[in-house]
């Protein structure tokens, strides 16, 4: 399983708790709160973010290159 791929799957097991919270609703007749319809959107958005990034090739930053990036350079 490539890197990509690990990362996607991750992204869709995050969503296992509000997968559960709509099956309550729908099988048990739970109450839908505005709380849980705001919370299915936010991590909606953040889904689609997390896979258009991921199919676009952008990676996260290593270590490194972030402190070379915050690194000032010296005046010799």
């Amino acid at each position: 399983m490539s890197n990509n791929h690990s990362h996607r799957a991750g992204a869709y097991y995050w969503l296992a708790p509000l997968i559960g919270a709509f099956l309550a609703i729908a099988l048990l007749g739970e109450p839908l709160t505005a709380r849980l319809v705001l919370a299915g959107v936010l991590m909606g958005v953040g889904l689609l973010l997390h896979l258009a990034a991921s199919r676009a090739g952008a990676a996260w930053p290593s270590a490194a290159s972030a402190a070379r990036a915050t690194s000032r350079p010296t005046s010799g």
